[in-house]
């Protein structure tokens, strides 16, 4: 499993505020060129868990609207750089 795809199911546990800033992050990098398992996005990643570590056991007021929102733009920003570029796109 790619880093990209292990942020993805991540996102729910992450509070919107945090899980906005990943996705912005690793969507410009996607765009940018970079690669779903690059140390950028292995960053991002390690960020994500540490913020489920250290505040995961408080409860989260949020939509399940605002994490869906978050994982279809980050697919949408996969696929359409696999599309662009013309890469295959790496399963699990």
């Amino acid at each position: 499993m790619t880093a990209y795809q292990e942020i993805i199911k991540l996102l729910p546990q992450l509070p919107f505020e945090v899980l906005k800033d990943i996705e912005r992050r690793t969507g410009d990098w996607m765009w940018s060129r970079g690669n779903e398992d690059d140390p950028y996005i292995r960053q991002q990643l390690r960020y994500g868990k540490r913020f489920v570590e250290e505040y995961g056991k408080r409860p989260l007021i949020r939509t399940q609207s605002a994490v869906h929102l978050a994982i279809l733009t980050l697919s949408f920003n996969f696929i359409c750089k696999c599309f662009l570029f013309k890469r295959k796109p790496k399963g699990p």
